[in-house]
């Protein structure tokens, strides 16, 4: 008898941690689903200053990307990015990544980023960004426009011609 009661107990326990885990995720899905306007974000920059929606510049569209410093296709985006500077540096360039800060500040003194003054590289906190964003892969690219409502979200690697496409589309 105690053993079926253990086995009923037992059942159940999971059961419960099932619905947890579901819940859980269904969450995070639904707010990055719902989310059309950019959130009240707070980040830090190289510097462990806080970036926040507030430090971006007014009416001009934002490029959100979520990535890796060791993601070639992040990398590779990166480098579509400082190519095509000129084209680009009007906008809100945001790379944020959710790995050490110390780990981001070397991948920006190896890529010479301190030449390219208008792309932002900035850390995150994982289950924070979730919180912002939603669940993420990476990279993960918003656009969002010069209003603050997002236009598009690519997951995985997008090319540059695609997103300014967007951008010069909905203009």
């Amino acid at each position: 008898m105690i053993k079926k009661i253990l086995i009923v107990v037992f059942v159940l326990m999971n059961l419960y941690l099932i619905y947890r885990i579901c819940h859980f995720y269904n969450v995070r899905y639904d707010k990055a689903r719902n989310n059309k306007n950019l959130p009240n974000f707070e980040f830090k920059n190289l510097d462990n200053l806080t970036f926040c929606k507030d430090s971006l510049k007014k009416k001009t569209e934002i490029i959100l990307i979520y990535f890796n410093t060791e993601c070639n296709h992040c990398q590779e985006e990166l480098n579509q990015f400082v190519k095509n500077y000129k084209q680009v540096k009007h906008l809100n360039i945001l790379f944020i990544s959710s790995q050490k800060i110390e780990e981001l500040q070397k991948f920006y003194k190896q890529n010479n980023l301190c030449k390219y003054p208008e792309i932002n590289i900035l850390y995150c906190d994982f289950q924070r960004f979730q919180h912002y964003f939603g669940i993420a892969t990476i990279p993960t690219t918003w656009i969002y426009g010069d209003n603050r409502e997002l236009k598009k979200k690519y997951n995985g690697e997008v090319s540059l011609s695609i997103i300014i496409h967007r951008i010069e589309s909905d203009n």
